[in-house]
C-alpha cells in the first residue's frame, strides 16, 4: 500500500491537451490501488458479516428474520465505522489491523484449496504488471498529445542520432503523401498522431519509449530526459517482462541485468522471483512517481515553449 502514498494527485495541468492523459493515468493507478485493497477487504468483510450473523442469531434466536437482519446490519456498520476511524488516525494500531486483515485473508485462502496457493503471488504480480501497463500506455498517449500540441519543435525529432537510421534516406520526419490528402493538407495538431499511427517508435518497449522522448525533447528537454533515465523504469520493465513472458522464473536475460534490480528481486536462474508486498512497493512506488513527474515535466515544457 505504501507504493501508492506520498505522490498526491496530479496538479491541474496547464496544457488542456494533456489533461485527458493525466486523468487516465491517475484513474489507472487508482484502479491498481483498488486491486491492492480489494482481495483482503472482500475476505475480511465476509468474515465480519459471518461473525455478526452468528452472534445475532445466537443472542436473538426468536427474533423474526427482518429484525435479525437489521441488527446484523447495525452491528456491521458500527464495526466498519470504528475501523474507518482507526485507519484515518493511522499509526501502529491501524497498521496492526491492516496486517491482521491481510494475514487472516491469505491464510484462509491457502487453507481452502491447494489451487489457491499461487493466489497471493499472482495477486501481487498483477499489481506490478498493471502498474507498468498504466505507465507504458501513458507515455505513448502523452508523447502523441505533446507533439500534436507543439509540432514546430517536437515533431522535428532533432534529438535523433543520424547513425541510428537503418538506411540512407531513412528520415523519421518524412510522412506519407496519403496523410496530406486525408487531412486536406492541414497537419496542424496531428503530427504526433501520424507518427504513432506509423509506429515510428515502439511504445511497448522501454528502449522505444526512451528513444521517442529523447528525440522529440531535444530542446530544453533535460527534465524530461532525466525522468526517462530513471532506474525505476528499468526495474519495472524488467520485472514486468519476466512475469509476463517467463512466468516469473528467472532466466539468463533477467539475471544478466541483476545490477539494476532490488536485491529481493535477484535469484538463481531457474528459480522464481520471490514476490512479496515489500518488493511490489519498491517496484511500483518509484514507477508511479516517475509517471507522475513525467506528466508534470511535459506539461511544464509545453507551457514554457
Amino acid at each position: 500500500m505504501s507504493a501508492f502514498t506520498g505522490h498526491g494527485e496530479l496538479p491541474q495541468l496547464k496544457t488542456e491537451a494533456l489533461r485527458h492523459v493525466g486523468e487516465a493515468y491517475s484513474r489507472n493507478i487508482r484502479r491498481v490501488y483498488a486491486l491492492v485493497l480489494f482481495a483482503p477487504a472482500a475476505i475480511w468483510t465476509s468474515i465480519t458479516v459471518q461473525r455478526h450473523t452468528d452472534q445475532i442469531e445466537h443472542r436473538f434466536p426468536n427474533k423474526d428474520p427482518r429484525t435479525r437482519i437489521a441488527l446484523i446490519d447495525q452491528a456491521i456498520k458500527k464495526e466498519m465505522r470504528e475501523h474507518a476511524a482507526i485507519f484515518e488516525k493511522g499509526g501502529t494500531v491501524a497498521q496492526r489491523l491492516i496486517d491482521q486483515q491481510h494475514t487472516v485473508s491469505f491464510q484462509m485462502l491457502s487453507s481452502q484449496s491447494p489451487e489457491f496457493n499461487d493466489g497471493p503471488e499472482a495477486w501481487m504480480a498483477s499489481q506490478i504488471i498493471a502498474t507498468w501497463t498504466a505507465f507504458e500506455a501513458m507515455t505513448g498517449d502523452l508523447w502523441e498529445a505533446a507533439l500534436n500540441a507543439k509540432p514546430a519543435i517536437l515533431a522535428k525529432l532533432d534529438g535523433r542520432n543520424p547513425s541510428s537510421r537503418s538506411k540512407p534516406g531513412d528520415d523519421p520526419k518524412r510522412i506519407k503523401l496519403d496523410y496530406l490528402y486525408q487531412y486536406d493538407f492541414d497537419l496542424s495538431g496531428r503530427m504526433g498522431s501520424i507518427f504513432v499511427r506509423e509506429k515510428r517508435y515502439s511504445f511497448d518497449r522501454l528502449d522505444g519509449i526512451r528513444d521517442a522522448y529523447r528525440e522529440a525533447f531535444s530542446v530544453d528537454g533535460d527534465p524530461v530526459k532525466a525522468i526517462m533515465a530513471d532506474k525505476a523504469l528499468d526495474v519495472g520493465s524488467l520485472v514486468r517482462n519476466n512475469l509476463v513472458h517467463n512466468g516469473g522464473i528467472i532466466d539468463a536475460a533477467y539475471a544478466s541485468r541483476a545490477s539494476v534490480l532490488p536485491p529481493e528481486a535477484v535469484g538463481e536462474i531457474g528459480s522464481p522471483i520471490l514476490i512479496d508486498g515489500e518488493l511490489v512497493a519498491k517496484i511500483n512506488g518509484p514507477l508511479i512517481k516517475a509517471g507522475h513527474d513525467l506528466v508534470v515535466a511535459v506539461d511544464n515544457w509545453l507551457s514554457s515553449h
